[in-house]
C-alpha cells in the first residue's frame, strides 16, 4: 500500500508546475477553407467555446488565431497560399512572445525546424501564474472576455547582457500599477516597485 501512495505522489509531483498548453505538434496540416464560411454564417465562436479569427494577407497567406475556452493561451497558425502549414506556435491570449514549441514548415509540407522556447524561459508562464496567485495579483487576461484597460500585463523581456525576464504590471485604481520583474530562468524576484500605467 505504501508503494501505491508513493507512486501516486511521484505522478502528481511530476505533473506539478508543468505548463497546461493547448495541443499543437509537428504534424502536417492544410488550412480548412470551410472555416471561413462557418465564421461568415455563425460568427467567431466554435461549438466547443473556442474563439477563432482568420485573416488573409495580401500575399494570399492564411493567419489563424484560436483561443480555447477560458484559456490563457492562443494558438497561432500561418499557412502558405497553397494551404499548407507554414508555422504554428502558442502565445498568450493577448499576444506575447512564443511559448512552448514553435514549428516551421517548408512549402512542400516538410518540417523545417522546431524551437523550444521553454528551454529559454525555464520559469514558464504557469510558474508565473503561481507567483501571481501567491501575491494576490488579479485580472490576468483569460479567454476573449477581458478588460483591455484594467487587465494585468505580463510580458517577456530581454534585459542587460541578454538576461531573460518576466515583467508583470498589476494595474490598480487611479492609474497606479504594482510592478514585478522576475528572472526568466529561475523565477527570482529581481525588482518590485510602483508606477503609473505603462500599457493602455
Amino acid at each position: 500500500m505504501k508503494k501505491i501512495y508513493l507512486l501516486i505522489f511521484l505522478i502528481l509531483f511530476a505533473n506539478c508546475g508543468k505548463p497546461n498548453y493547448p495541443k499543437i505538434d509537428a504534424s502536417f496540416e492544410r488550412f480548412d477553407t470551410s472555416l471561413l464560411k462557418y465564421i461568415d454564417n455563425h460568427g467567431n465562436f466554435l461549438p466547443d467555446g473556442s474563439y477563432v479569427e482568420v485573416r488573409v494577407t495580401s500575399e494570399g497567406k492564411y493567419i489563424y488565431h484560436r483561443i480555447p475556452k477560458n484559456s490563457y493561451y492562443k494558438i497561432v497558425k500561418e499557412y502558405y497560399p497553397n494551404g499548407n502549414i507554414e508555422r504554428k506556435y502558442i502565445t498568450l491570449c493577448v499576444e506575447s512572445n512564443s511559448l512552448y514549441n514553435e514549428y516551421y514548415f517548408k512549402e512542400n509540407g516538410e518540417i523545417e525546424k522546431i524551437i523550444n522556447h521553454d528551454l529559454e524561459y525555464s520559469f514558464t508562464f504557469d510558474k508565473v501564474l503561481a507567483f501571481c496567485r501567491k501575491k494576490g495579483i488579479k485580472n490576468i487576461p483569460k479567454g476573449v472576455k477581458y478588460s483591455s484597460a484594467w487587465r494585468t500585463e505580463i510580458h517577456q523581456m530581454i534585459g542587460e547582457e541578454g538576461k531573460l525576464l518576466w515583467f508583470i504590471e498589476w494595474k490598480k485604481h487611479n492609474h497606479k500599477s504594482e510592478l514585478f520583474l522576475l528572472d526568466g530562468k529561475t523565477g527570482e524576484l529581481l525588482g518590485h516597485g510602483y508606477g503609473a500605467w505603462s500599457f493602455e
